[in-house]
């Protein structure tokens, strides 16, 4: 009796190579191509070498090839795709890994096989490991690294070993350890007596200025003693605003500390009903208090109808009945402003200069706004809410 019995096409695959017969190093339950080590049937993954510096990926006949895995070493190259006669695509390898030598080596990456019988082809290559895992081999210290202030190495049972001393550690007599093993100029404003850290270096202020909290500021800008008026805008119509500073190290809180605007009009001794100002001033920054109907209103933290001033009126700021600073001369008709062309308090703009550190509470004395005062165009609002207090 005869009969005929039906391959599936892996089958008559698997027929054909017992056909064509197996070359050294290779068989149906033997290694495959030299690329890598693996079982005749099925998907298989491959494994490096734990003790060489490169793994090989376990090939297949019939499924995927297997990529394979670097071995664990201070040096761990990736091994290559596994071979495959009948899957099209290899898979990845991944490099080894090292907990004190390098990373690990490049692992296997996608490879394409060719199908049928033959060979798959290699991967291709991929990333490293990351700096995790075995120890690097050693005979002696010398072999791990050069032991510093930031780090000391040693070599016990043949592998090697480091410790890092904590980050700020002191080294070199300028520099810190940054905690991996490195001195560094600097982690932070702390570590420069004279500058500001950039990039782990310390790097100079300009000159006639300190660091201060980690930024340069004119010498003894920071802090001071409270609030100043940092700019008066006296515009046309409803433009008019006063622009405060807080130069401290604390914020301020203005109604707290009963802080108010009073106008003194036309040479008068006696102000208005004041204007009580609203909010808190952090350190270094400003409070804009602006009259209703000013075009740049939107730009402004408070608006009032007490403050419609004219270039004949002085300004002063009190908080808690003392007077901090002012602007013009209490008591006197100066006719239509004080000073002159830009730097008067007519239809101007006026900025604190850089380097004034404290506004002028002496409401009395005569006025000359050129001395502290930068002069602006009318209406010009540019700088309102940014002051720079140094130059």
């Amino acid at each position: 009796m005869s009969f005929t019995r039906h391959f599936s096409p892996t089958a008559r695959a698997l027929v054909g190579l017992l056909l064509l017969g197996c070359a050294p190093d290779e068989g149906l339950f033997g290694k495959s191509s030299g690329v890598g080590g693996g079982l005749a049937t099925g998907p298989s993954s491959g494994t490096g070498s734990s003790a060489s510096s490169s793994g090989t990926g376990a090939g297949t006949n019939v499924g995927a090839g297997g990529g394979g895995g670097g071995s664990v070493s201070s040096v761990g190259s990736g091994g290559a795709g596994g071979a495959s006669s009948v899957a099209s695509t290899s898979s990845s390898g991944t490099g080894g890994a090292s907990s004190v030598g390098p990373g690990g080596g490049e692992g296997g990456g996608q490879g394409t096989g060719a199908s049928g019988p033959g060979s798959g082809g290699e991967g291709g290559l991929g990333r490293g490991g990351a700096g995790s895992g075995g120890a690097a081999p050693c005979d002696e210290p010398a072999d791990c690294g050069e032991d510093s202030l930031c780090a000391a190495f040693a070599c016990v049972a043949g592998s090697c070993s480091a410790s890092f001393a904590p980050a700020g550690t002191v080294c070199d007599g300028q520099g810190v350890c940054d905690g991996a093993g490195d001195c560094v100029g600097c982690l932070g404003p702390d570590d420069c007596e004279s500058g500001f850290c950039e990039d782990q270096t310390c790097q100079p202020c300009g000159d006639g200025q300190d660091c201060v909290s980690g930024r340069c500021a004119c010498q003894a800008c920071v802090p001071q003693a409270g609030l100043f008026i940092s700019e008066y805008v006296e515009g046309s119509l409803s433009n008019k605003a006063i622009e405060l500073f807080n130069p401290t190290d604390e914020a301020i809180d203005l109604e707290a500390e009963g802080c108010e605007i009073f106008l003194y009009a036309n040479g008068s001794d006696e102000p208005n009903d004041g204007e009580p100002i609203e909010g808190t001033i952090d350190p270094g920054d400003t409070r804009s208090i602006c009259l209703v109907g000013a075009g740049f209103g939107l730009s402004c933290d408070q608006l009032t109808l007490n403050l419609g001033f004219n270039g004949n009126d002085a300004v002063a700021v009190v908080c808690g009945g003392v007077t901090i600073d002012v602007v013009g001369r209490i008591g006197e008709d100066p006719g239509t402003e004080w000073g002159m062309s830009l730097t008067s308090t007519a239809d101007n703009t006026l900025i604190r200069r850089p380097g004034i550190l404290v506004g002028d509470p002496d409401g009395t004395d005569a006025f000359d706004p050129s001395i502290e005062w930068i002069g602006r165009p009318s209406n010009d609002t540019d700088d309102l809410n940014d002051h720079t207090l140094c130059p």
